[in-house]
């Protein structure tokens, strides 16, 4: 995938992430304003509050799987990928070959942090 196509992809997940917060906040305001004028009740509680706020958490989590399933790509942001013509990519920077930088675990020792950045560990 070159440039140009991840800044497509990256702008099609923002939009759909967008309409997707909004179909959230319609349901929302449909579902618990909108039922509220029902005198349905479940369990001793009013209609509203169930479809406001359970139905609400239920739809956001259909659309969020739909938009992994359906809009979400994975791909390397930081890699060059392709060439794109426009970008005067072809040229490779210094350090950015096929070598892995040095990583530490987590709660890493401060010698791991240093020789991470190349200098000695001190010890106080």
């Amino acid at each position: 995938m070159n440039h140009r196509e991840k800044m497509h992809q990256i702008t099609r997940e923002a939009r759909a992430s967008g309409l997707a917060a909004l179909a959230i906040i319609l349901f929302w305001v449909l579902a618990g304003f909108g039922v509220s004028c029902l005198d349905i009740t479940i369990w001793h509680l009013p209609l509203w509050t169930i479809t406001g706020c359970l139905g609400t958490w239920l739809f956001a989590v259909f659309l969020s799987v739909w938009l992994v399933k359906r809009v979400f790509q994975d791909f390397d942001l930081d890699g060059d990928g392709e060439p794109d013509a426009t970008s005067g990519a072809g040229t490779q920077r210094p350090g950015s070959g096929s070598e892995q930088a040095p990583s530490c675990t987590r709660g890493a020792t401060s010698s791991c942090m240093a020789n991470m950045h190349g200098r000695e560990a001190t010890h106080e």
